[in-house]
């Protein structure tokens, strides 16, 4: 008998992000990547159908019962530092007649199902000597010295949060191995390092980008009604982003300005600005120095233009594009990371909701927003209040969703803007159109019509709203020029 088999890990708030210390983020999200790949390799008779950055579906013939093949998972999981995971399963027959998407969503179902009834937090064990508290994730108990601070006081952090510190430092390469490149770069090991640019004004800025396919989950359920046509659109996603993280370092790798130079055990070597947070699915999470933001982001749309799932349909084939939506957070390294990564997802869930009947799979849906945050305040403020201060009168949040395929274009548009407006002046402008007072409005209007030929001439028109372009060259004024 063909049994079919789920595994989540579930509850990633308390295992990947539960702190700022960016080699723990970067460990918990590698561990379950890595987790859901080695179960292909490690457990006999397993076979993978589908594979995510957390969850992957697969399938195994036994003529006993399943629990012995459940119970062999179990125990590839339940090692350290897995077992700081949650991890849940669950097991299905298909039924006669049954589709098999139908079958993967009574799967996905009884996960949900369980995971309601399991702790947000895998309880860690707690010993008798155990009495402070972990000083990264502020929740365990501490059970280990192993956080050297710049003072060189060492402190003392939880099991689950040194396993995954110290994965994430050693395994950060293997990520990258998915480009299939011979020879890989090394990595900055920090933040700080990675945004160190002295002398330009962007240093100790970063940008924080986070891509999201649109309805990829809806193509998978409704257009893939076969274990095989699931298999095919899985392995058509991988494919088409390790090609893009191939395509990526290609360009990157030996540029001088993408490159920080460390010094270790006395020798200088150069370290590559690129973090990636992310990796899994139709998601992506980068970290850049903040003036390589809109480039890699253009990058990736410019490599994303022709992405298609192709299927037969009745002999016939059918092309399916892959687009996304993605965002934007300009900030300082030394915001809170996990507070920055929330804001990159609501802003994506923003764009979904507001522009969700535009979502046809066409090269048009790939879009874009951005926040620029210069205070770490914004960050504990409503969103939706921070992008509506931010608008001019008669313009919704639809008017700050930027086309995806047009940043190319857009880029050049507003650099040729900026030559021509004094920064006093444009502040000016923009100050006066926030103000929502109808006599500033009109005369920032008013002052808008000595550039609006420059506007005209730079092809903006049919790409961005002519009010929201002078928002637009305010924000990003020290962020375009790269």
């Amino acid at each position: 008998m063909r049994y079919f088999l789920r595994v989540e890990a579930v509850n990633l708030g308390s295992f990947v992000y539960d702190c700022h210390d960016l080699s723990v983020i970067r460990g918990g999200g590698l561990l379950l990547l890595d987790a859901i790949q080695k179960l292909k390799t490690t457990v006999p008779g397993l076979k993978a159908i589908s594979t995510g950055a957390s969850a992957g579906l697969f399938h195994f013939d036994t003529e006993e019962s399943p629990d012995r093949m459940c119970k062999s998972v179990r125990e590839v999981l339940s090692h350290s530092p897995l077992s700081h995971a949650t991890f849940l399963m669950s097991v299905g027959l298909l039924a006669k007649n049954e589709d098999f998407s139908i079958l993967n969503e009574k799967l996905i179902a009884k996960i949900r199902f369980n995971q309601m009834q399991y702790p947000s937090l895998r309880y860690p064990h707690v010993g008798s000597k155990l009495t402070e508290v972990c000083f990264v994730d502020h929740v365990r108990p501490a059970a280990t010295d192993g956080v050297m601070l710049e003072d060189g006081r060492r402190e003392k952090i939880s099991h689950a949060v040194n396993d995954r510190r110290v994965h994430g430092r050693r395994a950060r390469q293997t990520l990258y191995q998915r480009s299939e490149l011979k020879e890989l770069p090394q990595f900055t090991d920090d933040l700080k390092q990675l945004a160190a640019q002295p002398g330009h004004p962007l240093d100790g800025k970063i940008a924080v980008i986070y891509v999201d396919g649109n309805q990829f989950g809806r193509v998978a359920r409704e257009k893939c009604k076969t274990q095989a046509l699931l298999e095919q659109w899985d392995q058509t996603v991988q494919n088409k982003m390790n090609a893009f993280l191939k395509a990526l370092l290609q360009e990157i790798q030996h540029k001088p300005e993408w490159l920080s130079v460390a010094v270790e055990d006395g020798k200088q070597s150069s370290r590559l600005r690129l973090e990636t947070l992310l990796w899994g699915g139709d998601e992506r999470m980068w970290v850049v120095p903040a003036r390589f933001g809109w480039w890699l982001l253009q990058f990736f749309f410019q490599q994303n233009t022709n992405w298609v799932f192709e299927r037969k349909t009745n002999g016939r084939p059918e092309y399916i594009p892959l687009t996304s939506t993605a965002s934007i957070v300009y900030c300082s390294h030394k915001a809170p990371i996990h507070a920055i990564r929330r804001l990159t997802g609501e802003l994506v869930d923003l764009v979904k909701l507001e522009r969700r009947d535009e979502f046809t799979h066409k090269p048009e849906g790939n879009q874009f927003t951005y926040l620029v945050l210069e205070s770490f305040d914004d960050t504990g403020r409503p969103l939706e209040q921070i992008l509506k201060d931010r608008r001019p009168p008669g313009c919704d949040f639809a008017d700050s969703v930027l086309p995806g395929q047009h940043m190319a274009a857009i880029l050049p548009g507003l650099l040729s803007l900026k030559k021509v407006i004094p920064h006093g002046q444009l502040y000016g402008i923009v100050s006066s159109l926030l103000s929502k007072k109808t006599e500033l409005v009109n005369e920032a209007k008013d002052r808008m019509t000595t550039y609006h030929k420059h506007w005209d001439a730079t092809k903006l028109k049919d790409k961005i709203d002519e009010s929201m372009t002078y928002v637009h060259l305010l924000e990003l004024w020290d962020y375009l020029d790269g």
